[in-house]
């Protein structure tokens, strides 16, 4: 028996509905696995003497490259090795980089979507790494562009903790920027949106005076530095931003000279030892580059 063109319409309807229906459930399911896909990072390290070289690579699921030469510069290191270094490098989405920014220690810092990497250096114990003094750090990125009074910054914070202005100098390559540690953490390339250079000094200053408040530093070291402190800030205040460098530059050499007597200046991956001297160097970094950019506009 023919059948009917109502029950024609119907069987066609039907048939397209098994053969369609379950095509967006599987579009769905596979958009989720992409979406849940982790990114992909690639760090290879170089290591010549005293210097760590390292390239670094991260790419999210579907999205761009993101490469970056990452430089640590030690001062008499003692077991240095790729394993001991414990370098690695994290891709940070849309949330991470808000929890990265709610760690910073004012509004306005910013993690530059076109590069949210976290780079991390995390020397396991067992391996025994030692340095003396700071270690100079360098971060190098084509990803961002530079230009004149540059609004990007190099943050570091212990794991978990409150991230806090390392920078020394910020130049073109595409961006580059340097500065020390005392110690190992998390390292992040930071945009500052409302740039300000007189608070960024300030801050620098009100960090300084607290770590130079630490009891267990030598009275002596403490007073002379103290004193290089208090004579940069005077000038700072009356807008003699040359003078106010000068004395910050004295304060560095004078950590120099304190050195291993009245300030203790090992890192050991044990955390047996408080790096006070590559600590306060760290912290002299931003004050300088911050009366530099004020004297030399």
């Amino acid at each position: 028996m023919r059948p009917s063109p109502l029950d024609a319409r119907r069987r066609l309807h039907e048939d397209q509905g098994m053969n369609t229906r379950p095509l967006p459930i599987l579009l769905t399911a596979f958009l989720l696995a992409a979406s849940c896909a982790p990114a992909s990072a690639s760090v290879i390290v170089t290591i010549v003497g005293d210097e760590v070289d390292a390239q670094i690579s991260v790419s999210p699921p579907g999205g761009p490259t993101y490469s970056a030469d990452f430089k640590l510069n030690f001062q008499n290191p003692v077991n240095l090795s790729e394993a001991c270094l414990g370098l690695s490098a994290t891709y940070l989405d849309a949330a991470a980089r808000a929890a990265i920014e709610a760690r910073m220690p004012q509004s306005g810092l910013q993690i530059d979507p076109d590069f949210p990497v976290l780079i991390s250096v995390s020397p396991p114990a067992a391996c025994g790494l030692v340095f003396r003094n700071e270690v100079r750090v360098e971060l190098r990125t084509e990803n961002l562009v530079y230009a004149a009074n540059t609004p990007y910054r190099l943050y570091k914070a212990p794991t978990l903790a409150n991230f806090r202005n390392i920078t020394n100098s910020v130049v073109s390559g595409s961006v580059r920027a340097r500065g020390s540690s005392g110690g190992f953490s998390d390292f992040v390339m930071v945009r500052d949106t409302t740039p300000d250079l007189p608070a960024d000094a300030n801050q620098a200053y009100d960090a300084l005076t607290t770590r130079l408040s630490d009891p267990d530093i030598d009275p002596v070291a403490r007073r002379v530095l103290e004193d290089s402190l208090a004579l940069s800030r005077a000038a700072f205040a009356a807008g003699d931003y040359a003078a106010a460098l000068d004395h910050v530059d004295d304060m560095r050499g004078n950590c120099g000279l304190f050195a291993g007597d009245e300030l203790d200046n090992e890192w050991h991956a044990t955390g047996d030892v408080e790096n006070d001297e590559g600590e306060i160097v760290s912290l002299i970094a931003p004050l300088e580059f911050a009366l530099d950019r004020l004297a030399n506009p």
